[in-house]
């Protein structure tokens, strides 16, 4: 992995509209997209951070967030996890946010660059060039003059409810997204230890690539390009 989008989870956790404390989840049922994938991980986190032991509770596969809230909603689950930003309109409906995860302190390597390393080693080239199509891209968002044309470029790819977007947009913008996107060592480490492997985090990924380009100061001067 030679890049980090997203470094830590980022979901709310959320819970039928009966719910007011965490000892109301345990012995309850909860709803992920799959075993072994991000809700998973995420909603094993978000109980033990609310001090719920996640194996006295039942986890079902009920797919998606659509699907995972139609099933908050007709009451077969009492909780599960959704994307931060992509769930205002769970919001809308009366849920509100039990626990942001996005707001503690585990690192979590939800998404990133991955690549193969040989390929890499004999293209250098095009590796720095996509490198730096990220950063650029992760610069003009960060700026508050591009804000405007970025909310129309995004609107025509995800066409959601204008407000939601605004909110979510400025929410992976200031919370989720770096101008240097390296990988999370600590979130590669999480990872690895809870599926009790016992491989080092620096086998999977490698930072240099980004580094190279912060070490020129590479986004200031594509912000300044014509």
């Amino acid at each position: 992995m030679v890049g980090g989008l997203i470094n830590k989870f980022p979901y709310d956790f959320v819970v039928a509209k009966n719910i007011t404390s965490p000892a109301q989840l345990r012995d309850g049922k909860g709803a992920i997209s799959g075993f072994g994938g991000s809700s998973d991980f995420a909603t094993r986190y978000a109980l033990t951070a609310l001090g719920v032991d996640p194996s006295g509770v039942t986890l079902l596969q009920t797919g998606d967030e659509t699907s995972r809230l139609a099933a908050l909603q007709t009451g077969q689950i009492q909780f599960t996890v959704l994307t931060a930003g992509l769930d205002l309109v769970a919001f809308d409906m009366g849920y509100k946010p039990f626990l942001r995860l996005y707001t503690l302190d585990q690192p979590y390597q939800h998404t990133g660059i991955a690549i193969n390393t040989a390929w890499a080693k004999s293209h250098p080239g095009i590796v720095d060039a996509f490198m730096k199509a990220i950063v650029s891209a992760s610069a003009y968002i960060k700026n508050p003059l591009n804000i405007a044309a970025a909310l129309a470029l995004i609107h025509t790819h995800l066409p959601i409810d204008e407000s939601h977007l605004r909110v979510a947009f400025q929410l992976y913008r200031d919370r989720f997204y770096a101008v240097y996107p390296m990988v999370t060592g600590p979130g590669i480490e999480f990872i690895l230890r809870a599926r009790k492997m016992d491989q080092p985090a620096t086998d999977f990924y490698d930072n240099s690539y980004v580094q190279a380009l912060q070490s020129v100061n590479f986004a200031e001067a594509a912000g300044k390009a014509p």
